[in-house]
């Protein structure tokens, strides 16, 4: 499978983890997603099963992809230690640590891309966590990009491709252990299994022996290519994934392999014991890029300009050195035509440049996109925002129809919902694209919800700044209509959709419904 790089950098974590998980509704619908992207893709909306729809391809509006900037010294050690663990057949094991938005990620995409100029085979087995992500749920998603398992597709289907991909890895002797306990993580587990069935209500035993089976896949991966396996967020891993990192960083020391984990200085607290013991991990501390740095990066970004004006190099140096933010700069600048796109290239509006008032951080940045954002675009990322961190096109589209009219005070029932014409299903495409464009949102190659188009916020942060611009008394509705979405769904009576449904209805001031959902939990 191809591989696709984020290019704007890590996930940024709230300023309060707390209200995150009050507001987010993006975990309790199992997710099996790997979350890889690649910005430079267009948005490309399916068919779903309306008919008469037509599928488009929104043009980027603009590309931020510059040449990796600073960081030269961590990067070069980094580099050393996966190219000693592929020439060497020596384990090799760091985690970066560093705050939100400060680059980890877009170093891992620089590290995969050099190391791959001097072993081009090097295979990539790539995790992201999030708060809400069920057991091994880093583990999962890489393994489904690996073997290339849709949401959706019939079971019997995943477990062809897997025992496929195996049975060209793994001898015959080991394959239907290692294949049946691969599939139970994946959730498409082979009917009354001899291998799982057993020791199903023991998770001890089953943790150890999916560890095996993981362990002899990931080995015999590694004698046809170099590995690199990356684990993101390692601080909102659940014990078992941190459990099984150290176990692979243990039980692969003789194997072409380089483990790289991402954190924030939250993993000391939510896991103090991580790389403790005979296997510590190599720790790289990124910090705020240098003020040198951030204009090189800046200037890589506007390298579409002739010059740069002094004004905006002056202002990035003293910034607090996110790479983010400077991102967040730059499209601030062409969404208020400070920048202009020409066919030649970019321009300065001088008179635009004299009149904006540059803001300095993150928060006030995304403050300032939304507020010159064209109204239609910002009334759907707020739909998107009410649904959670991630959403799905369809609750968007439920969303809009609301908006557009109805004599019941409490939005429209269930069959208008289920019914609506598709009438706005183009404007809400159309907005949809130019988000993914914008760099507000991010399209999930593999849906957590079958026949549904996933839409996820570029970063959690993001999100919540959106979501807490939003109107209380539109926020209230939009939650109200999103919990009607979700019984829709055919999951949507179970018991962790009905959670997220009640959720939902206490977010929209009603206390009495959701009682009623949180008794069938």
């Amino acid at each position: 499978m191809p591989l696709t790089w984020d290019q704007t950098g890590s996930v940024r974590a709230s300023s309060s983890n707390l209200q995150l998980q009050a507001a987010s509704s993006s975990g309790h619908i199992p997710v099996s997603t790997p979350e890889l992207f690649d910005p430079s893709q267009s948005f490309e909306p399916a068919d779903f099963d309306a008919e008469g729809v037509r599928t488009i391809a929104v043009a980027p509006a603009y590309e931020l992809r510059p040449r990796f900037t600073g960081r030269v010294s961590a990067l070069a050690e980094l580099h050393e230690l996966t190219s000693q663990a592929f020439d060497n057949r020596e384990l090799g094991f760091a985690v970066l640590i560093g705050d939100p938005g400060m680059g980890k990620t877009r170093m891992i995409s620089e590290l995969a891309a050099r190391i791959r100029t001097e072993h081009p085979t090097t295979r990539l087995f790539h995790g992201i966590a999030d708060e809400n992500a069920h057991a091994y749920g880093p583990v999962a998603r890489a393994l489904t990009a690996r073997f290339d398992i849709v949401a959706g597709e019939e079971p019997a289907v995943s477990r062809d491709k897997l025992s496929a991909e195996l049975a060209e890895v793994v001898d015959s002797e080991r394959l239907p252990e290692v294949a049946h306990l691969i599939a139970h993580l994946l959730r498409v587990p082979f009917e009354d299994s001899p291998i799982v069935t057993p020791i199903a209500g023991s998770p001890q035993r089953l943790e150890a022996r999916l560890f095996m089976a993981l362990k002899r896949f990931l080995a015999a991966e590694s004698e046809r290519y170099p590995l690199l396996i990356v684990i993101e967020n390692l601080e909102q891993c659940g014990q078992d994934t941190i459990n099984f990192v150290q176990y692979i960083a243990a039980g692969l020391r003789d194997h072409r392999v380089a483990v790289i984990g991402t954190a924030t200085a939250a993993l000391h607290d939510k896991h103090p014991a991580f790389g403790d013991g005979d296997n510590a991990p190599v720790r790289f501390e990124i910090g705020a890029l240098s003020a040198n740095e951030a204009e090189d990066l800046l200037r890589e970004l506007c390298k579409q300009l002739q010059k740069v004006p002094t004004v905006l190099t002056e202002h990035v140096r003293n910034m607090p050195g996110s790479p983010r933010a400077i991102y967040e700069l730059v499209r601030l600048l062409l969404e208020t035509g400070t920048i202009v796109r020409e066919p030649s290239g970019w321009r300065i509006d001088d008179d635009a440049l004299a009149a904006i008032t540059l803001p300095a951080t993150y928060e006030e940045l995304v403050t300032a996109r939304l507020a010159v954002m064209d109204p239609s675009d910002r009334r759907i990322l707020e739909m998107a925002a009410t649904v959670g961190d991630t959403s799905w096109l369809d609750a968007m589209l439920a969303l809009e129809r609301h908006g557009q009219g109805t004599s019941d005070p409490d939005g429209p029932t269930l069959a208008q919902i289920a019914g609506s014409g598709d009438q706005s299903r183009q404007a809400v495409v159309n907005a949809v694209g130019a988000l993914v464009d914008h760099g507000w949102l991010v399209e999930v190659p593999q849906s957590s919800v079958a026949g549904e188009r996933e839409l996820r916020f570029a970063n959690s942060n993001l999100w919540w700044i959106v979501y807490q611009a939003i109107d209380d008394a539109t926020r209230r509705g939009y939650h109200a209509v999103v919990a009607r979405w979700l019984e829709l769904l055919p999951e949507g009576m179970s018991p962790s959709v009905q959670e997220e449904v009640a959720r939902h209805l206490v977010l929209a001031g009603d206390d009495r419904e959701a009682a009623t959902r949180y008794r069938r939990c």
